[in-house]
């Protein structure tokens, strides 16, 4: 016996796997950090990347950070150096989002972020 009508029975749920919203997570994270400036997150706070010639890329995106050198795969895989790298790529693609709340910011990144 079904106790609750399911209008959408046949259809199968929009669920996000679990990388995916471990992703949003990160980037919200990088958000409080370099929009909102949490006091508690201070340490995971990076440097804004310095243009050396300013063109019309340097200039869309102004607030780029400074993806730190990684060298060994162990390095590479933790969390400044990935978020940081998609951070600046949400940056490039994005418009600005500086008075946007964290709940907006999270459906801009489910949005921009590949299934």
């Amino acid at each position: 016996m079904r106790l609750i009508r399911d209008s959408g029975a046949g259809q199968e749920p929009r669920l996000h796997s679990l990388q995916h919203r471990r992703d949003v997570a990160g980037l919200t994270v990088m958000y409080k950090v370099h929009q909102q400036r949490v006091p508690h997150l201070h340490t995971l706070r990076q440097p804004l990347r310095r243009a050396q010639v300013t063109t019309r890329a340097v200039a869309l995106a102004p607030t780029e950070l400074l993806q730190p050198r990684c060298r060994t795969w162990h390095h590479q895989r933790q969390f400044v150096c990935v978020y940081v790298g998609w951070w600046n790529a949400l940056l490039a693609s994005q418009p600005r989002h500086d008075g946007t709340t964290v709940q907006e910011f999270k459906e801009l990144v489910n949005a921009w972020l590949p299934r």
